[in-house]
């Protein structure tokens, strides 16, 4: 499971919507969510073997595909479920002008915007753990 640092840098690298990211995305919203991992190999029925979804060793669309992850990179409407609740939203307002600022393009910015939105959702949920925290 990446770090929500390095999660929300590779939203903003992005420069369209990517299914991988949107997995990724959906295992840090809930780690603990548990899935069928895998079927044990064996005559019919086969007994399947449940875990957190964070120990799935697929990746890629597949992965997104597999824990029916949201298009969090390609809607805004998505995105933004990842926001943290409560205060964390000026937090989030913050980050989003961050990240648009480094884009001077409106098509472009409006393009990017729910990976933006992700991104700062993921820098939002690491500043409140360390405030928290520490």
């Amino acid at each position: 499971m990446l770090p929500t640092t390095e999660l929300a840098s590779r939203c903003e690298a992005l420069s369209s919507p990517d299914r991988e990211v949107d997995g990724l995305l959906e295992i840090n919203r809930d780690p603990m969510r548990e899935i069928i991992l895998y079927n044990e190999p064996g005559p019919f029925p086969q007994k399947s073997v449940r875990g957190p979804v964070y120990k799935l060793v697929l990746s890629g669309q597949d992965l997104a595909d597999y824990i029916s992850a949201p298009a969090y990179t390609g809607s805004l409407d998505a995105a933004i479920k990842l926001a943290p609740e409560g205060k964390a939203w000026s937090v989030l307002m913050e980050e989003m002008k961050r990240c648009s600022a480094a884009n001077e393009e409106e098509a472009d910015f409006l393009r990017r915007l729910p990976a933006y939105a992700c991104a700062a959702a993921m820098r939002s949920k690491e500043f409140l753990n360390a405030r928290y925290e520490g």
